[in-house]
């Protein structure tokens, strides 16, 4: 897997705004529904889909940043470190935190990974100490077997891109998805004797493909989560992406567009019909109105998902010049022009 920041193309110290900004523009390019039939422009978008997820949650980012391609296992990496007293911050080689990358207990060789911290350590293939049969390892690992099962379910992030009339309207998505379990083969230890699981290589869970209907409730904001606990020890979050719309922007429930209102309307006043997630609605342009006025539309912007009103629409004002002018038109122009300025063309 590519790294998530050059995925996105984008710093490491790259602010939330300039992740947004790279996701949306890569996200135009590579959508499935503009690139159809190209499986690698879908295969592309699903991996920038995970990159954005990861990187635009303050969480998941800090876990990435400091275990990589690990960013899953972050919490069992550092009960591991807290375990043998080593703190370490910062991203180490092979995924372990920095403080491990330094301390090198044999042999002068760093730690490779959460299965080497566990061997560096006289921990055998049950988690105990050697030689210490039924005593409880400072990693929580019981006599005999792998490590204990956290608490509460597993959690897995899917990502969902919809558009933003979805997000009006509410929607359902059969979602297929590559669901983690616990390894059969280790039980979720990631060892089978002394080495390391050769099923799930060492992390403890596998994968197999998977589908889900989600219904995304009407209201639901760009980043907003949808939970779904599929069985008792497994909980799926799904991510949600809202799609840009060209004809709106969206702040909460708010949403804001542009109206053309022809300068003849601007002056003496008239009538423009402007865009809502329901269809058009008129609206009464007093004369002299100038370009960048601000209209409020009540209830026309997005529900709330919390319940209560939905918010407002606010449509800003364009000014428009015809490109195609007539002579007589000229020359009424001219006449407005002269009275405005109290003088007679010659």
């Amino acid at each position: 897997m590519a790294d998530f920041y050059s995925l996105l193309g984008v710093d490491r110290d790259a602010t939330l705004k300039d992740i947004k900004d790279a996701y949306r523009r890569l996200a135009r390019k590579y959508h499935p529904d503009v690139n159809r039939d190209d499986r690698r422009a879908e295969e592309t978008f699903k991996q920038i889909n995970e990159a954005y997820h990861v990187l635009s949650n303050p969480k998941t980012r800090k876990d990435y940043d400091e275990f990589g391609a690990n960013w899953k296992h972050a919490e069992r990496l550092r009960q591991a470190g807290a375990s043998v007293g080593f703190g370490g911050s910062g991203r180490g080689r092979g995924g372990v935190p920095g403080g491990f990358e330094w301390f090198e207990p044999t042999g002068g060789r760093p730690f490779e990974g959460f299965e080497d911290l566990l061997g560096r350590f006289g921990f055998d293939d049950g988690g105990r100490r050697a030689g210490a049969p039924g005593r409880e390892s400072p990693f929580g690992f019981g006599p005999g077997v792998g490590p204990t099962a956290p608490a509460g379910p597993r959690i897995q992030e899917v990502p969902v891109d919809i558009a933003l009339d979805e997000a009006y309207r509410g929607t359902t998505r059969l979602i297929a998805f590559d669901r983690e379990e616990r390894c059969a083969s280790c039980g979720g230890t990631g060892r089978r004797g002394r080495g390391v699981c050769s099923t799930c290589a060492g992390a403890g869970l596998t994968s197999r493909p998977a589908r889900l209907e989600v219904k995304i409730p009407a209201g639901i904001e760009d980043g907003g989560r949808v939970r779904i606990r599929p069985s008792e020890d497994a909980e799926i979050i799904f991510v949600v992406s809202v799609r840009p719309d060209p004809r709106f922007r969206r702040q909460g429930a708010d949403l804001f567009t542009d109206v053309e209102v022809p300068f003849t309307d601007a002056i003496l006043g008239g009538e423009v019909r402007v865009p809502t997630m329901s269809g058009q609605v008129a609206l009464k342009i007093p004369a002299a109105t100038v370009a960048g006025k601000t209209f409020r539309i009540a209830r026309k912007g997005m529900p709330r998902m919390g319940g209560g009103d939905p918010g407002s629409l606010y449509a800003r004002v364009a000014v428009t010049v015809p490109k195609d002018v007539s002579e007589e038109e000229q020359r009424l122009v001219q006449r407005l022009r002269e009275l405005r300025n109290g003088t007679k063309a010659t």
